[in-house]
């Protein structure tokens, strides 16, 4: 996978159309009646959800899981409302010390999925998971939001995307919103607004940068991080979902075959290093592939087969993509997430009845 001069991206600081950042317009949120900066550990105050560790089979999960659970409240579990899609944990963030690395996190240890509301997406969330302790899990959820201007006032809107991924690299958690690239938000910008007198509380991550797609036709499906080459290569890996026989919405031609595509990250700030791709890979026989992980020489897919077959956790070496099988995943199988301290990768079902997310081994 050689350097290539696209996919590219560029960098958005502010709501199109809008001469203000969104780092101003979080400040004036700030400011009004209600709403307040909460650091990541406030999640669990003021009675969280609780979820069920589970074993193999249990929950739509695999019947061979390292570790799992299955959502807490009928509505998370059962609900055809909400569906989840992406994940990511603190491993990502700041790697095998993450408990002691990160600054927020009350030395626990953190996974992330988001979910989005509706076809098309009309809302979005990020569910925030203590799972330091697998028989005392705890999450909340946290509504994805845009700040912006409305009649001379700072007013923020629910993200409408599909929320297809997660990842979360220090600071900042990078959020795929399909057609148009990549939503930035920052981690310590997390808020909490109180009304009706305190007796209702919603939880709050304002969105902070944008990466615009620049007409690549690049299907920004999922994302995920690679740490596995060191502090000095640590990489954004976006992957395209498409089914073989679904026409083609991109300015490609007739070549819709998926591609899997890497930026560098730059190590100190976390922002994308160039606006060209470092790597890209067309896979073709890629179809129906959720989510993407490269675990040093091997990149990672897993593989949905609808409402009623499990799916596939399957695998190339960087340089020759031709997936073979490695397992089998959930019915429904969505995105995939590196745990280097266990050396396996976090999935997760969306369907109602089939809803978990587990650890699952790399390895046949």
């Amino acid at each position: 996978m050689p350097g290539v001069a696209s996919p590219a991206r560029s960098l958005r600081l502010g709501p199109r159309g809008s001469t203000r950042k969104y780092t101003d317009l979080i400040d004036d949120l700030a400011g009004l009646r209600g709403l307040e900066f909460i650091e990541r550990r406030k999640l669990l105050d003021r009675r969280p959800s609780k979820a069920r560790k589970i074993t193999g089979g249990q929950s739509g999960a695999p019947a061979r899981i390292l570790a799992g659970f299955a959502w807490g409240t009928d509505a998370d579990r059962n609900g055809r409302s909400w569906m989840p899609q992406g994940v990511t944990t603190s491993y990502d963030a700041y790697g095998a010390d993450h408990r002691n690395a990160d600054p927020e996190g009350a030395g626990r240890k953190w996974l992330l999925v988001s979910w989005y509301l509706g076809k098309p997406a009309r809302d979005a969330r990020v569910t925030f998971v203590d799972i330091t302790n697998m028989d005392d899990i705890r999450y909340r959820h946290v509504k994805l939001v845009e700040p912006y201007r409305r009649g001379g006032r700072t007013v923020y809107r629910p993200v409408t995307s599909h929320t297809g991924g997660l990842a979360w690299y220090r600071n900042k958690l990078f959020v795929p919103d399909t057609q148009r690239g990549l939503r930035m938000f920052a981690m310590d910008q997390l808020m909490r607004h109180t009304w009706n007198g305190g007796r209702s509380t919603t939880y709050l991550l304002p969105q902070s940068a944008a990466y615009d797609n620049s007409g690549t036709g690049l299907t920004y499906s999922a994302v995920s991080l690679d740490r596995t080459n060191g502090e000095s290569e640590i990489s954004l890996v976006v992957n395209e979902f498409h089914r073989k026989n679904d026409p083609d919405p991109r300015p490609r031609g007739d070549d819709r075959t998926p591609r899997v595509v890497r930026w560098r990250l730059l190590p100190d700030s976390g922002w994308i290093e160039s606006d060209a791709a470092a790597e890209r890979v067309v896979v073709p026989d890629g179809w129906s592939s959720q989510g993407a992980a490269l675990v040093g020489g091997t990149c990672y897919l897993s593989q949905s087969r609808g409402d009623e077959t499990p799916g596939s956790l399957r695998a190339f070496p960087r340089g020759n993509p031709a997936p073979r099988d490695v397992r089998p995943l959930a019915i429904g199988c969505e995105d995939l997430s590196y745990d280097g301290q266990h050396d396996a990768l976090w999935s997760l079902g969306e369907y109602a009845r089939l809803r978990s997310v587990h650890l699952v081994s790399r390895f046949a």
